[in-house]
């Protein structure tokens, strides 16, 4: 069970990486988006408002990757509850799923925007 739960904590920071990753990517093209229209006041309110939601979602990441690491680290600890160990690695695995469901609906408005205003 800890060999699985490793596991798990260890594919959801690569993922998590990968998100870090994207946003990043996402950033460049709202700055090639405000080169581009830096006239056009409504996309310059869009790209303000999706800085703002790229600056939470990267706080969050930064979060999550925080407790991932700390209940990968409880994992080799001997005193570790097994019974609260499984509700831990339940909880994460629910916080993960959540903040990956948001993140790709995120990227699904935001390449969206992006599509109608290059």
């Amino acid at each position: 069970m800890i060999a699985q739960q490793h596991r798990a904590y260890q594919t959801w920071l690569k993922e998590l990486n990968f998100y870090e990753d994207e946003l990043l990517v996402f950033q460049k093209e709202l700055n090639l988006l405000v080169e581009r229209h830096s006239d056009l006041l409504s996309i310059v309110e869009h790209v303000k408002e999706y800085q703002l939601i790229f600056e939470k979602k990267k706080k969050n990441l930064k979060s999550l990757q925080d407790e991932l690491l700390e209940k990968e680290h409880q994992l080799n600890l001997v005193l570790f509850d097994p019974e609260n160990q499984k509700r831990e690695f339940e909880l994460m695995e629910n916080k993960h799923r959540r903040f990956v469901k948001a993140i790709e609906l995120l990227k699904k408005n935001f390449r969206r925007f992006v599509s109608k205003n290059i």
